[in-house]
C-alpha cells in the first residue's frame, strides 16, 4: 500500500514532476501543448490499464484545486501562475484529460 493512498500518491507525483520540470515545459503545459497525461500517464500505460477502476477512482477523486496545491508545493516561486485564469482552466481539464485517457485504456 503507498503511504497515503492511491490519490496523495498521484499528487505528489505531480508534485514532483513539477518541481523538476524546466520553465519551457511549464509554459508548453500552460499553452495547452502536454498534458499531466504526457508525463505520468502515458508511461504507465499497461499498469494503469491492469488497474483502470482503481485508476478512474483516483482521478475522479481529484479536483483541480488540488492539482493547483500540488504544483504549488513544487513551485511556490510560480504562484501567479498557478493562480491565472489560464492555468485555472487547465487543472480543471487535466482532469478531464486524464478520465478520459484511462476510461479509453
Amino acid at each position: 500500500m503507498m503511504p497515503g493512498g492511491p490519490r496523495e500518491f498521484l499528487l505528489q507525483q505531480i508534485e514532483t514532476g513539477v518541481g523538476s520540470a524546466p520553465p519551457d515545459v511549464i509554459a508548453d503545459w500552460l499553452e495547452g501543448k502536454m498534458s499531466i497525461v504526457d508525463i505520468l500517464f502515458e508511461p504507465n500505460r499497461e499498469f494503469l490499464r491492469n488497474f483502470k477502476d482503481q485508476a478512474l477512482d483516483v482521478v475522479r477523486s481529484v479536483s483541480g484545486p488540488d492539482i493547483r496545491d500540488a504544483c504549488l508545493r513544487a513551485a511556490p516561486h510560480l504562484a501567479d501562475i498557478w493562480y491565472s485564469p489560464a492555468a485555472t482552466a487547465r487543472f480543471e481539464g487535466e482532469i478531464a484529460i486524464m478520465t478520459r485517457f484511462v476510461r479509453e485504456l
